[in-house]
């Protein structure tokens, strides 16, 4: 980087496919030649504190957060399918409708798989898994709070 480079933090809007999805807070490196530049640890971060959003907040599970959450712990089609004791065809399914809802079974079943894969405990009552109500028009995760501050926006 240059000597013009500084600090800074910025928001960051749309994530992966995620439109809805506002990151407020995250580190970044403004460089004069080359603009705002994110370290890929933060990246990895951004994409895991989004997860565990999409999973603690009954948020409802459509084809396009399928890929996110199989992208982000780069897994293919079939491996994350074979994890479901599924098929890869259906994973496919899933991601080809990018804006269809999982039936419960399968949201159930991604969120839990997920849920592992992050290390969450998963609660006693699987219905706090299930997404409810509508889906967001945004969804705010705080970098600086390491995603325990957050904000659901319906309207």
């Amino acid at each position: 980087m240059g000597k013009e480079s500084r600090e800074t933090q910025k928001t960051v809007k749309g994530l992966e496919g995620l439109d809805y999805v506002e990151i407020k807070h995250v580190p970044m490196t403004v460089d004069a030649e080359f603009g705002n530049l994110i370290d890929s640890s933060v990246i990895e971060q951004m994409e895991r504190l989004v997860a565990r959003e999409l999973i603690t907040e009954q948020i409802p599970i459509r084809g396009m957060e399928v890929k996110f959450l199989r992208c982000i712990f780069a897994m293919s089609q079939r491996e994350f399918a074979e994890k479901l004791g599924l098929s890869h065809v259906s994973v496919f399914k899933w991601e080809k409708a990018k804006n269809k809802h999982l039936d419960v079974v399968n949201e159930i079943a991604v969120k839990v798989l997920v849920a592992g894969l992050l290390g969450l405990k998963i609660p006693a009552s699987i219905d706090t898994f299930v997404g409810h109500g509508d889906f967001p028009k945004k969804l705010v995760v705080d970098f600086a709070e390491s995603g325990t501050k957050h904000r659901r926006k319906t309207a």
